[in-house]
């Protein structure tokens, strides 16, 4: 018999801004944010969540992406949780762990 390919599609890793890290918008109101994961393989797309609580009922960004990273602007000081899951063409991998971000002055 055929055997069927099967693997885990983990979510993929997020990098950077780390869990529970503090970023400062800028003296110019500059609160745009860098957040970048490992790319996964197999993956033609990410979707990216940036909401204001860690249940993600309230989601103030929501992007599909071809890269693994994206910049976002930040509405205001604050803590956020971000998170992102891989789509491949038949599965997606669903969200893994959020991170924390603390937005300061």
């Amino acid at each position: 018999g055929t055997q069927k390919f099967r693997f885990d599609f983990v979510p993929p890793i997020l990098v950077v801004p780390a869990d529970k890290a503090s970023q400062s918008i800028g003296a110019a109101g500059d609160n745009s944010v860098l957040f970048t994961w490992q790319k996964t393989n197999f993956t033609e797309k990410y979707e990216f969540q940036l909401a204001t609580d860690l249940e993600f009922k309230n989601i103030i960004s929501k992007k599909t992406l071809k890269e693994n990273f994206f910049v976002g602007e930040v509405p205001k000081v604050g803590v956020y949780y971000w998170r992102v899951q891989a789509f491949s063409k038949k599965i997606n991998s669903g969200f893994g762990k959020a991170n924390e971000l603390n937005l300061t002055p």
